[in-house]
């Protein structure tokens, strides 16, 4: 009771709002009964009515159908617009990184074949002078045999190992002046003279292409120089073709 006048407040019930109201509720209802919306709404009014939440029915049923109509029909636009921002989103990202995959593809230079280490060669000639005389016999001697091959080399020039193989000489040597003298596989010798330096010794193993002694004149010669000779099983060979036939260019 209103203790200021004495008067008891009224109270709207449900009943008495859904009567004042029925003619709008059920005129909207019923023109708009087909859509999901106008379910939407006789719910929330139906629930107004049974629950006595009247305002939340009002604040429905008073809202014009148009409008409502449009409130839906703008939530699904902004989803559908949404949706397709993320799609263009997507393949932007992906557009891009097929492009960034593209291009790295192309500017990344391939990598260079690392060049195999070649393998030592198996003979090599003794001197990198010019021959000043060859194998065979010598005119200007009589006819005399020439059993190897002279290499112009000056005083103190290296000679080298013509291929791998174990010293069994080093030192004075008749006509030959200071000489060497390996053996190697297969049966072939070699001999090297006129030295003026030795650097080996007896017992010694070399490498095709290790120096062995320095160039000189010792011995019977008109001249510094490398005198190279070719011995296979024993027997004298001619120094330069069997170079060429082991590969070596002479």
């Amino acid at each position: 009771m209103d203790s200021s006048s004495g008067k008891t407040p009224q109270t709207s019930t449900p009943a008495k709002f859904f009567e004042k109201h029925r003619q709008a509720i059920l005129s909207f209802l019923d023109s708009q009964r087909q859509s999901a919306v106008s379910r939407t709404v006789f719910a929330a009014v139906a629930a107004a009515v049974l629950l006595g939440t009247g305002f939340s029915a009002v604040s429905a049923a008073d809202r014009p159908a148009d409008e409502t109509v449009a409130v839906a029909s703008a939530d699904r636009e902004e989803n559908d617009q949404a949706g397709r921002s993320a799609e263009r989103d997507e393949a932007t990202d992906t557009e891009a990184a097929e492009k960034a995959t593209e291009k790295e593809t192309e500017t990344k230079a391939p990598e260079p074949k690392k060049a195999e280490p070649k393998p030592a060669p198996d003979w090599v000639v003794p001197s990198p002078a010019p021959i000043s005389d060859v194998y065979g016999p010598r005119d200007w001697r009589g006819g005399e045999m020439h059993y190897g091959t002279d290499f112009a080399a000056a005083e103190g020039a290296d000679n080298v190992a013509a291929a791998d193989g174990v010293v069994v000489q080093s030192g004075a040597n008749g006509g030959y002046g200071l000489g060497i003298t390996i053996e190697h596989a297969n049966g072939v010798v070699t001999v090297y003279g006129h030295h003026s330096k030795l650097l080996v010794s007896v017992g010694d193993k070399v490498k095709a292409g290790d120096v062995i002694g320095l160039a000189g004149s010792t011995g019977d010669v008109t001249g510094p120089h490398l005198h190279f000779e070719v011995y296979v099983n024993g027997a004298p060979t001619d120094p330069v073709k069997f170079l060429k036939d082991k590969g070596v260019k002479v």
